[in-house]
């Protein structure tokens, strides 16, 4: 009984690892897509997301990455657990004005901006993605103690995402 829980735990820790390595990995073939081209990067972002379809409903709260490239505001998530000794890279979120819009390399899912809201230190998105069911996101953004991030992100959506 007691090698039946270690293969189990084993599995559990090289599987983790496993969607860590891949997701990892996907990241870095979004900042070579991105290339040096003109991109900001803001780190360290508190972000919670909601999700609801036809069969599920979720809600997830991350440490987050924000790239705004172009006319997209990529978000770069990550579990973190045991206070930050633990980090596990997750899917990448691609958010743009058309469901036309390019679709770059490691990103999971792009994502149509519907709506937005602005609220205190934070930013509030509502987007929709046509996969073989519809399902709508709300991604909130908390910007507390980093006011020029927060300008700088609502300027980019005002200016390129509106």
């Amino acid at each position: 009984m007691v090698k039946i829980g270690i293969i189990f735990f084993a599995i559990f820790i090289i599987g983790n690892f496993a969607i860590n390595y891949f997701y990892k990995n996907k990241r870095k073939q979004l900042l070579d897509a991105i290339g040096s081209k003109d991109f900001i990067q803001i780190k360290n972002i508190k972000t919670e997301i909601y999700s609801k379809g036809i069969l599920s409903v979720s809600w997830r709260i991350f440490i987050s990455e924000i790239i705004l490239f172009e006319d997209n505001l990529f978000v770069m998530l990550k579990n973190s657990n045991l206070g930050g000794i633990i980090t596990q890279y997750q899917p990448i979120i691609q958010i743009s004005r058309s469901e036309n819009s390019k679709t770059y390399d490691g990103v999971l899912r792009n994502q149509v901006l519907e709506n937005v809201e602005f609220i205190n230190t934070k930013v509030r998105l509502y987007s929709t993605q046509q996969t073989p069911i519809k399902f709508s996101t709300e991604i909130e953004l908390n910007f507390r103690k980093k006011n020029e991030e927060l300008k700088i992100v609502t300027e980019f959506i005002k200016e390129k995402l509106n």
